[in-house]
């Protein structure tokens, strides 16, 4: 299973140790095993960068059914001093694909204190070098937080903001689905593929369109019925154990055999 061709299409994104090792690794693997992947946008992708056809990746989606046995932790609005739909949330690593920079800019340039966007996710000295962002008005830098805090944040978040500049399926949109979180999504095409007409889409590069959505969201306030009926049925196309059976059917094809180089006979 390759989730997706970054080192390929972003190697910027990259050490040149790991993109050496995972370029070798997928050059590798494709010539000697069956490639899965989980969206049309990887599987066209990776065909490219691999030479493959395209037919022969199977597309096996993730889904956000993980957090059916989650209990949200709702102490966490209080610990962040928080007002109930009334502040944005990014959760992600500080990858540089993620691109929270983008989000927090539009957050800045939203002007609205009262709205606070709420950052989830790892060291922010290693992004911001000193933590210089976490004392701006409006940021609340929250760290690792456990999945029922992540929880509680997602229903009761005004909206959640996802900037990503490259994903292969982007799960965190559909998490925020989970608990009816109004999503304002990069364009990415992978995130299209995802969310489909259940996100608000802006361009990661501008953070200008970004705090515009952000503040169109605050503007209709809490997520409409129709809105919602988007969402469930985003969430019903995709669940593990449907994944779970196509990886299975995968699993039982014959072993592919091959030829000298690599190649099928």
């Amino acid at each position: 299973m390759i989730h997706d061709a970054q080192v390929f299409k972003r190697p910027d994104f990259f050490s040149w140790k790991y993109l050496a090792l995972h370029r070798t690794l997928g050059r590798l693997l494709a010539r000697t095993a069956t490639i899965a992947t989980v969206s049309t946008f990887s599987r066209n992708e990776l065909a490219s960068v691999l030479a493959l056809d395209p037919a022969s990746i199977p597309i096996i989606p993730n889904s956000a059914e993980h957090f059916a046995s989650v209990e949200p932790d709702f102490s966490i609005i209080e610990s962040l001093r928080l007002e109930p739909y009334r502040f944005f949330l990014f959760v992600g690593s500080m990858t540089k694909n993620k691109n929270v920079d983008t989000a927090i800019r539009a957050a800045e340039r939203l002007g609205r204190t009262d709205f606070p966007l709420v950052v989830v996710g790892g060291d922010n000295n290693k992004v911001f070098g000193g933590g210089a962002a976490q004392s701006s008005a409006g940021i609340v830098m929250a760290g690792r937080l456990k999945d029922e805090a992540v929880a509680a944040l997602f229903a009761r978040a005004a909206a959640f903001v996802f900037p990503s500049l490259y994903e292969g399926f982007g799960i965190p949109p559909l998490e925020a689905m989970y608990f009816a979180c109004p999503v304002i999504a990069s364009s990415a095409a992978a995130v299209r593929e995802t969310c489909a007409d259940a996100a608000v889409y802006f361009d990661p590069l501008n953070a200008d369109e970004l705090s515009a959505r952000m503040r169109e969201r605050i503007d209709l306030g809490r997520i409409s019925p129709v809105e919602q009926a988007k969402q469930r049925e985003r969430l019903a196309a995709y669940s593990w154990t449907k994944s779970a059976a196509a990886l299975l059917q995968v699993l039982a094809r014959p072993a592919r055999q091959t030829g000298p180089g690599g190649t099928a006979p």
